[in-house]
């Protein structure tokens, strides 16, 4: 498309010319009477005059005659001076006007999508060289052909939209061409009304070629597919290994715990413990992926029972009091006195959040203390704002290890898997259950102070008789 700037306003051109010329006459006139006054002998040579001649002073005749003939070449050259303003804005205009249309042209022809200027009989007025590039058609052969030039299945709809672009709305459509060449391009096609003085005159379109992202996302869909489906292998292979390790499992530490009560030697007993305590590492793995299969597959929930609080917190400070007692290390805790007794929750998951939380704390923890302190407040009489506080003096979490602690199989520093045991699977699975009881769950710790893990969970209160 060769858009070319107007030339400044010929009607502002005559206007400044014509204004010259009538005061350039007016003045050649001036000049002319006021020296065929003085040096003719106007007066004497007609006799009509004569009288004039005797009412009129003849140097009075010869000011006035001048003065009004420069009047008249001053009204002239100030109509000149205004026409020549008036080109000179015109001439601005005129540049301006032209840069515009520059700009224009060039982002029309180097605009990375098709563009076509489409006049309201569906002709092609203008074509970019994107929209060649799209069709495969030269511009001239464009030019020749009728909107759309180029083969759709969406021909239809297509129309529809154009005339509804000719109604002055916008519109906006997905199709598909079929190239010069039989190739065929996805487009994502838009249709603006060309609008001058209130009326469309045209429209643009804007086809843009999607075919390349379409594939895309479709490999993107399969490959997610494909990923959701391994990974729904996995949790199953992860669950039913799990279920079928559980059932030998139990048995070999049941049978452990009797052969612990026969008499042994020495030997014996010690060989028996460590096989006990092998099995119930092995079992709460299993609890683990188990766990962890099931609230990745939506199928863990939360209860909603009534049980005793201090009870709970009891239990969970004693279980972990036989491993801290082991290690020499000092179990504290700190319960609010104005904590109710009974209320309402899943005691069950609670419990295995504390417990593991505690457990953690013994387990990174070689000298000085562990300890549980709950406070609660009560929010509107009906629940209460429970809050578990587990904090110990151990080994600590680097500062930058802290966001990636919840993960699964993470844990603060992989050489302590090889020092202190575990799959890093308890944290991520504490921190689900949290959210699942519309908790919250956070740490605070650095490497050499110890950890403080915080738990806040909305509990209902029971009621009592």
């Amino acid at each position: 498309m060769a858009l070319q700037p107007r030339r400044a306003n010929r009607r502002t051109e005559h206007r400044r010319t014509r204004s010259l010329v009538e005061f350039a006459l007016v003045l050649l006139l001036s000049i002319g009477l006021y020296v065929a006054a003085v040096h003719l002998d106007f007066f004497e040579r007609f006799d009509g005059w004569v009288d004039l001649h005797e009412r009129l002073q003849v140097d009075e005749l010869l000011l006035v005659l001048p003065v009004g003939m420069l009047l008249l070449a001053i009204y002239s050259w100030r109509r000149y001076r205004e026409a020549q303003a008036e080109t000179e804005v015109a001439v601005a205009a005129e540049r301006d006007l032209a840069r515009v249309t520059e700009e224009y042209r060039s982002l029309f022809e180097n605009h990375p999508h098709a563009v076509f200027a489409i006049d309201p009989e569906r002709r092609y007025r203008h074509v970019n060289p994107a929209a060649q590039t799209l069709g495969g058609h030269t511009e001239e052969e464009m030019l020749a052909l009728e909107f759309p030039a180029l083969k759709t299945p969406d021909r239809g709809r297509i129309l529809t939209a154009f005339d509804q672009a000719m109604s002055c709305e916008t519109q906006r459509l997905d199709s598909t061409v079929i190239r010069k060449d039989g190739e065929r391009r996805d487009v994502d096609v838009l249709m603006v009304p060309i609008i001058v003085e209130g009326d469309a005159v045209g429209v643009y379109v804007l086809a843009r070629d999607v075919t390349d992202d379409n594939r895309m996302r479709a490999e993107l869909a399969r490959a997610l597919v494909d990923a959701d489906q391994a990974s729904d292998a996995k949790t199953l292979l992860i669950a039913n290994v799990s279920h079928e390790l559980r059932t030998p499992l139990a048995s070999a530490i049941g049978a452990t715990e009797v052969l612990a009560e026969t008499v042994l030697d020495d030997v014996q007993r010690r060989m028996v413990e460590m096989i006990g305590r092998s099995g119930q590492v092995l079992r709460r793995l299993v609890n683990d992926l188990l766990d962890i299969t099931r609230l990745e597959v939506g199928q863990l929930v939360v209860e909603e029972v009534p049980f005793d609080l201090p009870e709970l917190l009891d239990q969970t400070v004693a279980h972990a009091s036989t491993g801290a007692a082991n290690k020499g290390l000092t179990v504290k805790t700190q319960l609010d006195d104005a904590l109710p007794r009974r209320v309402l929750g899943d005691p069950l998951r609670l419990g295995q959040v504390l417990t593991n939380l505690l457990g953690n704390a013994v387990k990174f923890t070689d000298r000085g203390e562990v300890g549980l302190a709950v406070t609660g407040q009560h929010r509107d009489g009906k629940t209460l704002d429970a809050v578990f506080r587990v904090w110990d003096t151990g080994i600590g979490i680097a500062p930058h290890d802290l966001d990636r602690l919840f993960g699964h199989f993470v844990q603060g520093d992989p050489s302590s898997t090889r020092r202190h045991g575990g799959v890093g699977l308890g944290l991520a699975i504490s921190r689900q259950l949290v959210d699942l009881m519309n908790g919250d769950l956070a740490v605070e710790s650095d490497i050499g102070t110890g950890s403080t893990f915080t738990v806040r969970v909305p509990l209902s209160l029971a009621e009592t008789s």
